[in-house]
């Protein structure tokens, strides 16, 4: 089907989310990437709507090309190129071939683990999130800053947390590590980027680099974040056109 007939996603925490992380592909030259299932599935209706298709996608199922689907219909895509059986889509990421992925996040910790596979005794089970995030160019991973009853909302180019999570998925020790900086490719970059602050892992540390217009900088990120995550001499708020209701590239300050 035509591709304009796939409807904007509505200004959301998510959508924040997830154009934070669409800035990170749109600089690339025609890059091979991987969106896992989950917030991460939505960069591709973000590409779309900011006309931007300059890349290849793949996910797990074995799905080349095309705007993956989004939440129950994850697997599918619309107008791909290839399907192909998904061994040989994993023998592709085992090999290196990914230029960057964009992941979901349960959790991270100050070393820049990510787990998203046991919380507390439920065993969720890692999947093919290990072979994707150890082998990439970059990963880029997704969240939101907090879990347990948050509402949050976007109103006049600012977030508003109205009520925050009781709990900050930022901890000291993941659960158990999916991923780890420790064990990726030599020169691998890794992003963590939730609805209020962005985080880079720089020599084995979670730094804070970005942090969302309108939000309480100390009250809402710095007095949740647990000992030993640095805060970047660069700090700087998000991009203002994460927080517009019109498309980042109709922006208009």
């Amino acid at each position: 089907m035509a591709v304009s007939r796939l409807q904007p996603a509505p200004l959301s925490a998510d959508k924040i989310i997830q154009r934070r992380a669409f800035l990170e592909l749109a600089p690339l030259h025609r890059p091979t990437i991987n969106l896992g299932i989950g917030i991460a599935a939505g960069i591709g209706r973000i590409a779309s709507e900011e006309g931007f298709c300059d890349y290849t996608v793949t996910i797990e199922s074995g799905v080349i090309g095309g705007v993956p689907a989004e939440e129950l219909s994850f697997g599918a895509a619309v107008n791909p190129t290839a399907i192909i059986p998904q061994a040989s889509q994993f023998d592709f990421y085992d090999g290196g071939g990914l230029d960057i992925a964009f992941l979901g996040m349960a959790e991270v910790d100050r070393y820049g683990a990510i787990n998203v596979s046991r919380f507390n005794n439920s065993i969720v089970g890692v999947g093919g999130f290990t072979n994707i995030s150890q082998t990439a160019g970059r990963v880029v991973y997704l969240g939101a800053f907090s879990a347990g009853g948050a509402e949050i909302a976007v109103a006049d180019g600012r977030l508003d947390i109205i009520r925050d999570g009781r709990v900050c998925k930022i901890v000291d020790h993941v659960d158990q590590i999916s991923s780890s900086p420790a064990f990726a490719p030599e020169g691998q970059t890794q992003l963590v980027v939730t609805e209020r602050a962005v985080f880079q892992v720089i020599d084995g540390c979670l730094t804070l680099t970005e942090f969302a217009p309108g939000i309480d900088l100390a009250a809402h990120v710095l007095d949740r974040l647990p000992k030993g995550v640095a805060v970047s001499d660069q700090l700087k708020q998000m991009d203002a056109r994460l927080f517009s209701t019109h498309a980042m590239k109709d922006f208009a300050p």
